[in-house]
């Protein structure tokens, strides 16, 4: 769903797809042919950074001492972020 709506993904479409298109033979089954390989590699992309992150953090997080330190990084990222904000001064109206 988030590749319908990324300009990103239609400006690459509309830039490379047509060098692998036929002239002489009907253009919708090729594209979607080709939309389909797009979507099964980003599947296969998208599944393979998902199962390492989850095999990483099962492991990183079984020692306490990783836990702790992972809730000190998330806090001074907060922290972090909270003085970003305010040095800028950038309010919501």
């Amino acid at each position: 769903m988030t590749q319908l709506l990324n300009p990103k993904v239609a400006v690459f479409f509309v830039a490379f797809l047509p060098q692998f298109l036929n002239t002489s033979q009907a253009i919708a089954p090729q594209v979607m042919v080709l939309g389909i390989v797009y979507i099964a590699i980003a599947i296969a992309v998208d599944a393979t950074y998902v199962l390492t992150a989850a095999a990483v953090s099962r492991r990183f997080m079984r020692s306490r001492s990783a836990q702790a330190r992972t809730g000190r990084v998330a806090a001074a990222t907060y922290v972090a972020l909270g003085l970003a904000a305010a040095a800028t001064g950038v309010s919501k109206p």
